[in-house]
């Protein structure tokens, strides 16, 4: 994606670019592990796949 539109056409800021900048895929996976991974499961007691199914 560049800098100039987004993919509903719409235009981006670079405002826009900067604050999406720090959602590296090294991140999200990080996000997707913790998140997903053990915060679902460990703290709220709902593994990912059981929320998936509803």
């Amino acid at each position: 994606m560049n800098a100039s539109n987004s993919p509903a056409g719409e235009r981006l800021t670079p405002e826009v670019l900067a604050g999406q900048a720090v959602y590296t895929r090294r991140l999200l996976r990080a996000y997707d592990l913790i998140v997903l991974g053990i915060s679902n499961r460990f703290i709220w007691r709902c593994p990912t796949p059981r929320l998936l199914r509803h």
